[in-house]
């Protein structure tokens, strides 16, 4: 009897163990659920605590995922954690205007990965001033990020730079199979220390260059890769700036892609240029 009382306690304790573990798989399932940002004109709602919402900014300051759905009018989601954190944004149907500074303005972080929902479209502008500026001028994009910057998906992004650039990345910019309208009014896309492109779809329309990677500190940098896609870029510039459609300070590899490019100054312009296919 003793011995089959030991073996009822030891299966009670299991089934007690399986119940918490349970209930803490559901409890995280509720957390995730409940990262959603949602924006409404000029009010900001989300449940986690690893939002901050002050007036119409949303400040994520703890790594995971984030959606954000609706239409903010006059305000900012900044991404503000540790040097080790991976933020991800989920854009579903997603309009964001600031008329102060970046749309989305990504102050902090080891990576932050923005996925295009599919068949979701998303917009962010900025106004032709930003009165929020750092001691370096900074930022100065509609999307901004200090850190590296990953775009996914496959639903559109359209991007209204009135400031000046379209999408600045100060370290490693990848964008993958996503969609992308810019109209800027300096620069379409900097990705500073590299550019990776990888069946991206980009429509830009800049007044100085349409892409370009401009790390001029480290032989290994300011790269721009090129691996099949859709690009149609224009430049109008008329003045002595770079009015380039493509410029990487180092090197620049086309591998595959389709490209219509109306440049007032050179199309490619790069220290090694590398073309392995593409037309």
């Amino acid at each position: 009897m003793k011995h089959i009382k030991q073996i009822f306690i030891v299966l009670l304790c299991m089934i007690i163990v399986s119940g918490c573990q349970t209930s803490k798989q559901k409890a995280t399932n509720t957390d995730n659920e409940e990262n959603v940002i949602t924006l409404d004109k000029d009010t900001i709602n989300c449940k986690t605590d690893g939002v901050v919402i002050t007036g119409t900014t949303a400040t994520i300051t703890k790594a995971g995922n984030y959606t954000i759905t609706g239409t903010l009018d006059n305000g900012q989601v900044i991404v503000d954690t540790t040097d080790d954190a991976k933020v991800t944004l989920i854009l579903v149907n997603a309009n964001i205007h600031s008329e102060t500074s970046s749309a989305i303005y990504i102050k902090n972080a080891e990576t932050t990965t923005i996925t295009l929902k599919e068949n979701s479209e998303n917009h962010l502008s900025d106004a032709s001033t930003y009165s929020s500026l750092d001691e370096s001028g900074e930022p100065d994009a509609t999307l901004f990020a200090k850190d590296d910057l990953v775009i996914n998906g496959t639903g559109l992004l359209s991007i209204q730079a009135n400031y000046k650039d379209g999408i600045v990345g100060k370290d490693d910019v990848i964008i993958e199979d996503a969609t992308i309208k810019i109209q800027a009014n300096d620069d379409g896309i900097q990705g500073k220390d590299s550019l990776g492109l990888k069946n991206a779809n980009l429509a830009i329309e800049a007044v100085n260059d349409a892409i370009k990677s401009t790390n001029d500190t480290d032989a290994k940098k300011g790269t721009i890769e090129i691996h099949g896609g859709s690009y149609q870029l224009q430049t109008s510039g008329n003045d002595e700036s770079s009015h380039k459609a493509i410029k990487a300070y180092t090197s620049l590899t086309i591998s595959e892609g389709t490209f219509t490019i109306d440049a007032t100054d050179d199309a490619l312009h790069a220290q090694n240029v590398t073309i392995d296919g593409g037309q």
